[in-house]
């Protein structure tokens, strides 16, 4: 890891650190002047597919159904309320997905009995296959990691 990394990765933990101590009002605000900002930068496009993307080898894509989780209804009453569209939320939030693991498709089934033993929420998200010539609406090699890539389609399912 280089020294760029570790010292992105000891802001992280320090900002969320410090979120912590906030009292809520100033935390929203906080989340509130950082998302302007990312989104002036142009910053957290697609971060589940970038996020799954750079955990995968070059060559592979994951498909992520978006049908496969319920998404919680704070995403669908801000889309409403906002208004903000599906596709800007998708730029932007995981919309409910905490945490993704990329495993070989016989594992999955004793995976998902593992954390609902330990009353984790899981489901398959996706699956994993190799690149095509033909392939479009990917996101890959983010932030500068040569990596694999990431396909999202179908709907959310929401309250």
């Amino acid at each position: 890891m280089s020294v760029s990394e570790r010292l992105s990765d000891a802001g992280y933990g320090a900002g969320w650190k410090l979120v912590k101590l906030l009292p809520e009002s100033a935390a929203r605000k906080g989340f509130d002047v950082g998302a302007d900002i990312a989104a002036w930068r142009g910053a957290g496009q697609g971060q589940l597919r970038a996020n799954l993307a750079r955990v995968l080898p070059v060559g592979l894509v994951g498909e992520v159904d978006r049908g496969s989780w319920q998404v919680p209804a704070v995403f669908s009453l801000v889309n409403e309320l906002g208004p903000v569209e599906w596709s800007a939320l998708e730029q932007t939030l995981n919309l409910g997905v905490g945490m993704v693991a990329v495993l070989p498709a016989a594992d999955v089934d004793a995976a998902a009995r593992h954390c609902a033993a330990a009353g984790i929420d899981a489901w398959p998200l996706g699956t994993v296959r190799h690149a095509g010539a033909t392939d479009d609406d990917l996101v890959s090699g983010t932030k500068g990691v040569q990596a694999g890539a990431v396909s999202m389609h179908g709907n959310y399912r929401t309250t």
